[in-house]
């Protein structure tokens, strides 16, 4: 007769405490059915933590080494007519009620989102500095904080835009090719200009859009609009943006054609009207709000509300503040097609000079730079079915700079949007890597040329002729030219592969459709 054996009983909670390997064997339980995780996962997620703070190291060091390089430039005095026009508005917004700035200073040319921050940045110094008489040369080294504040900014929004296309490692390079950008250190540590602040307002709208919270990118760009009305076109990519991603799934089912326009590797569910239509009234009712908290303090606002000035009355200010075909940028006006009028009137040339056909520098540059951007919409439309948003960085960094190219009264400053936005192409597509560097290069060449043209505190001038060679600025601008055709063909080319690509979808589908019949 066979002998029973008695199992041992289960293991009590002191046991399974104190001894969880024996008491898995006991009981028949793998280490896979654990709820300990395996140890594959377990590398896995130590990996993951010591890449996130590796990353965040990086991070860290970049922000204190931009920070450190910007700061050794503070001391050095800046481009010293923005340097006395920043403390003429200095003293009227501290002398006068924001209501009558206007009217006390009326050739302001610059919109009340940047107001805001020069009465901030005045009303900071009054308090280190009560005595504050419009004494330029210690604001000047005031003036140079707010924007090298933007550029620590810039490179964190560089950083988590670029992260959410091409993951950390990526965003912590472009967030240090930003820290060592010389055309970018020299703008905001130098010159002491603040286009750092409107740009990083601007990415990080974009930020908001690609995390999906499109509802709170409308005004954040609306701020950055107030602040520097050249980021208008960014508004326009954005409500495209929308338009392609949000609201056309919504109508595609009534109207077939529009299928063609969506993505086609998309796998998310169809919009929910209700939801959307709540956050479309969001997106409006809030850059309605920062339109009015920004602008009616300064009397500013829409031609129907009484007693303020009209927002296209300051914009017209701003726009017609010069009359140069361009103000020292090296774009389609200094290439070798105005070299007659340079010799003739100078670098500082009236946009009123008759070009093609009779008709002015002005008109030409305002249609061209509609023929540039309207191109650039249409691809980012072609080319949404293949791309999606992987578009939006590029259509904004063409748009920019096709408003740098081709526009009469264009400062040489006016290439910062786009250089911002290829920097992050760049380490999002590693092929246009050479493309950001060498826009870096034309546009330091630029700044340094402007800068030391007007106040020869480089001693370029005396050291170094070339940069005032008749035939430099032809040459750079013909080259900045030739940079904008490359980037857009970029978009030109996807759009064309994806035409291609429908095509070929298309005559499968009949061939299988036909074989079927038979």
């Amino acid at each position: 007769m066979r002998r029973r054996t008695m199992r041992a009983p289960g293991p009590t909670v002191h046991q399974t405490i104190r001894s969880p390997t024996k008491t898995r064997r006991r009981l028949g339980v793998t280490r896979s059915d654990s709820p300990r995780a395996p140890r594959s996962a377990r590398k896995e997620i130590c990996s993951f933590s010591l890449t996130w703070k590796r990353t965040h190291n990086q991070l860290f060091w970049a922000l204190v080494t931009g920070l450190l390089l910007r700061l050794a430039f503070v001391p050095h005095a800046g481009y010293q007519s923005d340097v006395d026009a920043f403390t003429r508005w200095a003293n009227t917004l501290l002398s006068n009620p924001l209501s009558q700035t206007y009217r006390v200073s009326p050739d302001i040319d610059h919109l009340p989102g940047d107001l805001w921050l020069h009465w901030l940045t005045a009303h900071v110094y009054r308090w280190f500095s009560p005595d504050f008489d419009g004494d330029v040369l210690p604001y000047a080294e005031m003036l140079k904080i707010p924007p090298i504040i933007g550029d620590l900014t810039m490179m964190m929004g560089i950083f988590f835009l670029v992260r959410q296309r091409a993951g950390s490692r990526a965003g912590t390079r472009a967030a240090w090719f930003v820290a060592l950008n010389p055309a970018i250190i020299f703008i905001s540590a130098l010159w002491g200009q603040w286009d750092s602040i409107s740009a990083s307002v601007a990415i990080w709208s974009l930020i908001l859009l690609g995390s999906g919270r499109w509802q709170w990118s409308f005004p954040v760009m609306t701020y950055a609009i107030l602040i520097k009305p050249q980021l208008a076109i960014l508004g326009v990519i954005l409500v495209v943006t929308v338009a392609l991603d949000v609201l056309l799934p919504l109508v595609s089912d009534r109207l077939p054609i529009l299928r063609q326009l969506l993505t086609a590797r998309s796998r998310r569910p169809r919009p929910d009207p209700a939801a959307t239509a709540s956050r479309l009234g969001i997106a409006v009712v809030s850059s309605l709000i920062v339109f009015t908290a920004v602008c009616l303090p300064f009397q500013v606002g829409f031609p129907t509300l009484i007693g303020t000035f009209d927002i296209r009355e300051r914009l017209a200010t701003a726009l017609d503040a010069y009359t140069a075909a361009t103000m020292g940028a090296f774009n389609f006006w200094r290439t070798p097609l105005t070299l007659d009028l340079v010799q003739e009137q100078g670098d500082y040339f009236s946009d009123t000079n008759a070009f093609l056909f009779g008709w002015t520098l002005r008109t030409w540059g305002m249609l061209l730079s509609v023929i540039g951007v309207g191109t650039t919409l249409i691809l980012l439309v072609l080319g949404w079915r293949r791309a999606g948003s992987r578009l939006v960085l590029w259509a904004a960094a063409v748009a920019t700079l096709a408003l740098f190219i081709f526009p009469t009264r264009i400062h040489e400053r006016y290439f910062f949007p786009s250089l911002l936005f290829s920097i992050a192409l760049a380490f999002i597509v590693p092929r246009l890597f050479p493309f950001t560097v060498a826009l870096t290069i034309t546009s330091t060449l630029n700044l340094v040329q402007a800068f030391d043209r007007n106040y020869d505190i480089l001693g370029v001038s005396a050291h170094y002729g070339i940069f005032f060679d008749p035939w430099f600025a032809p040459l750079v601008s013909t080259l900045n030219v030739l940079l904008f055709g490359y980037l857009l063909s970029i978009g030109y080319r996807l759009t064309l592969t994806t035409a291609a690509t429908d095509r070929r979808a298309s005559l499968i589908r009949r061939l299988q459709q036909r074989a079927a019949g038979r």
